[in-house]
């Protein structure tokens, strides 16, 4: 069928719902068909206690309630949906046939927003539920452009200072409304209940945070009103409320966040404050949490650190021409059965790093002491920790040649190199483990010059059949060659790899092909027995003859 494009789409708008509560039927019924006859669904209930259920079931636009019904009055009914803060900006209509001064003081002291006396005439009952509506649209529209606006500072506040102290941050945030929240300052509200104020600094802040116990609740909530002073700005009266929010559970708790007081009816302050609460709130709970998984991470470092719970294995370094264990690497394995990464980079997320590589690199030289004389141990530590000077006493103490692999887990600089070899014993060698997966380039490798260039696993895997993989070698070789380095691969898993790296110029290498790591008796005996690594496999590799573009690695 052809559309008139003239002929404007039909709508489907929603009607507004009025709540009605009236305890006489015929008011009751009076009041809903005026309402229904000008545009809007109804609700109507009896008495008071019926209209707070009504609210919660239903979400009313607004709220026409008689002045005095059994059980519950108007007034009661008004107070009892006014205390909770998802129904404190619902506009309110107290309908009366008292038209006594005092009783319209007590209709807007309790939160209503007009008055109107019986018998309501339909006209003037439906123009103000009209009116009000609008008011509450406008107020709408401006409460959405704060919140917008709030949310604007709050990404700009979390771009520009990353690492700001989450309360700090919390503060800031609530700085930029000073004109929309009573109060300029926060507390953190305990959760042992809402009037353990807490005016302290960060860490009793924190100690708050942590304690288990605060409800849950996702939305603003009334800690206080009436006669209560407010704890922030010390204001009190009958026409203010103290708000509060929680947000945020984990496992030891929740974060809750009191924040300021406004008067009764802003709904403006009262909604923005809400959003300014949870998103505090968020900021300081998750940094509560993250302090608490951190507090527990730090305590398991410190407990392996304590109770020494690991111990080093060792994997050979081998000659790929005919398996001869050249050397070991000293490798860290705890007891718990945690991978090393792992463990190191909890390490490291909680200030641990250099302890924890301190007490392997010690423990790594005692094992060593049960090798054979003479025979070389690599030990791996960070650039940070090889220039402590514990470290140094304790490769110094060492009965063996040492070389030291710095990891490229972070930066490595020409002076830090100095350092290093400033404290590294005569017989001792630097080496840069992981090449071409971390931070070292060339311009580094040249300005550092170590002894060791290893070779990281991401550039040895499938070197056989990548052309790629086998010009970055070639090149490796050929720049160890220029600084009178040597050359390990690391990571060798295949005999094509192997073979591929023997035609390359590679002949020290390191991997499951030739041994896994184990412990340091299994690894004596190897060498006391002169065993070659992998007979059967190594027995395969026949090293062929350098390309002519090429020269064989220093050994």
């Amino acid at each position: 069928m052809a559309v008139n494009p003239t002929t404007p789409p039909a709508l489907t708008t929603a009607r507004p719902v009025v709540l009605v509560a009236d305890d006489c039927t015929l008011h009751r019924t009076a009041t809903t068909a005026m309402l229904e006859r000008a545009g809007f669904d109804t609700v109507a209930v009896a008495d008071g206690s019926a209209a707070v259920e009504a609210v919660a079931r239903r979400n009313p636009e607004l709220m026409v309630l008689d002045a005095v019904m059994p059980t519950m009055s108007g007034f009661e009914a008004i107070a009892a949906i006014r205390s909770r803060p998802e129904y404190a900006t619902v506009p309110a209509i107290v309908v009366s046939g008292l038209d006594d001064i005092q009783s319209r003081l007590d209709a807007f002291a309790i939160g209503a927003d007009d008055f109107i006396t019986k018998p309501v005439v339909a006209e003037e009952l439906v123009a103000r539920v009209r009116a009000l509506l609008r008011v509450a649209d406008v107020w709408s529209g401006r409460v959405g452009g704060l919140i917008a606006r709030f949310g604007e500072i709050r990404q700009r506040i979390e771009e520009t200072q990353p690492s700001c102290d989450p309360i700090e941050t919390a503060r800031a945030i609530q700085r930029l409304f000073p004109d929309e929240v009573g109060c300029s300052t926060f507390r953190i509200v305990a959760p042992d209940g809402v009037e353990a104020w807490t005016d302290a600094p960060p860490a009793a802040v924190a100690n708050a945070l942590a304690r288990p116990g605060v409800a849950d609740a996702s939305r603003p909530v009334v800690a206080a009103h009436g006669h209560a002073r407010c704890p922030l700005c010390g204001s009190r009266g009958d026409d203010r409320v103290v708000l509060a929010a929680a947000a945020g559970r984990w496992e030891n708790g929740t974060a809750q966040l009191l924040i300021g007081c406004v008067r009764v009816g802003d709904r403006t302050a009262f909604a923005l404050a809400g959003e300014i609460a949870a998103a505090c709130t968020a900021v300081l709970s998750e940094s509560a949490r993250e302090r608490a998984e951190r507090a527990a991470l730090r305590a398991r470092i410190d407990d392996v650190l304590e109770v020494g719970g690991f111990d080093a294995h060792f994997q050979p370094i081998v000659d790929m021409c005919d398996g001869r264990i050249l050397a070991f690497e000293a490798l860290a394995r705890f007891d718990d059965g945690t991978r090393p990464d792992v463990m190191f980079d909890a390490a490291a997320s909680v200030d641990r790093m250099a302890e924890l590589e301190i007490a392997t690199a010690r423990r790594a030289v005692e094992r060593a002491r049960g090798l054979p004389p003479g025979i070389e141990v690599h030990v791996n530590v960070s650039p940070t920790t090889a220039t402590r000077p514990e470290l140094a006493e304790i490769l110094a103490a060492s009965d063996r040649p040492i070389t030291l692999e710095v990891t490229e887990n972070e930066p490595l600089s020409p002076n830090t190199a100095e350092r290093i070899r400033a404290t590294l014993p005569p017989d001792s060698s630097l080496a840069v483990d992981d090449v071409g997966a971390g931070y070292a380039g060339l311009n580094l490798l040249l300005a550092v010059r170590p002894d060791i260039i290893k070779i990281d696993r991401a550039i040895v895997s499938s070197v056989h059949h990548d052309p790629a993989r086998q010009a970055i070698v070639a090149g490796l070789v050929q720049f160890a060659r220029s600084i009178g380095a040597t050359t390990v691969a690391e990571g060798i898993e295949l005999v094509e790899e192997a073979e591929t790296l023997l035609h390359l110029g590679i002949n020290r290498g390191q991997g499951y092909l030739f041994a896994r790591p184990q412990p340091v008796g299994e690894a004596a005996t190897a060498v006391v027995a002169g065993m070659k690594v992998g007979p059967d496999v190594c027995g395969q590799i026949e090293r062929p003859a350098a390309p002519t573009t090429m020269t064989a690695s220093s050994t």
